[in-house]
């Protein structure tokens, strides 16, 4: 997902916020201060990578923050005694945001026989940027989202499986008006390459 000035730092940086909690949560002690080293880190990046950027990730950066994520993700929730499978689905929503715009971009691709490996621009982020929200606009809206989406999964492994089940329906309420949002982008998109008659 870093695609846009800010885009993967920031929802990285909201990820590991969330996972110090869970890390903090769960009493793994030496976990939540490596990953309150890389959110300190991180803090200090996005000042450069925040829109219009003078620092970027690259590919070694993004490759090792999504590797340290997924790292947390499991640390945080599957080493836990006595987990239930709604807590052990915690990870799916605090990263429910770039999951789902990483699956929409996988799905156009092949719906379009192009190299899943060919950068486009049918992220949400160009997306929001098609429906004339500015780049620190369009940031701020999809940290907002993965925030809300993740203080959801934050909250699972402490409420009842009906509230559990409200939560996930939040999550997918989100997930919908990105969808639409995507979709409005795309018909005006049509609209402006459509030759005059």
């Amino acid at each position: 997902i870093d695609n846009m000035d800010g885009y993967c730092g920031g929802v990285s940086l909201v990820v590991l916020g969330l996972h110090i909690i869970l890390l903090n949560q769960a009493g793994h002690l030496m976990v939540e201060l490596v990953c309150c080293a890389c959110f300190a880190s991180l803090l200090g990046f996005m000042w450069y990578n925040k829109p219009p950027a003078k620092l970027y990730l690259g590919d070694s950066g993004s490759y090792f923050l999504g590797f340290l994520i997924s790292m947390l993700s499991v640390l945080s929730t599957y080493y836990r005694d006595g987990q239930s499978l709604a807590g052990s689905l915690t990870p799916i929503l605090i990263l429910a945001v770039p999951l789902f715009d990483v699956a929409t971009v996988l799905w156009i691709r092949t719906k379009l026989k192009k190299s899943w490996f060919k950068g486009d621009l049918n992220h949400f982020s160009h997306r929001l940027l098609d429906l004339g929200l500015s780049p620190a606009q369009s940031l701020g809206l999809i940290l907002t989202l993965s925030l809300v989406c993740g203080l959801g999964g934050l909250m699972l492994q402490h409420l009842s499986e009906l509230m559990a089940v409200a939560v996930f329906i939040q999550v997918l309420i989100i997930l919908w008006v990105i969808h639409l949002l995507e979709r409005a982008s795309r018909s005006k998109s049509l609209k402006v390459s459509a030759p005059d008659e």
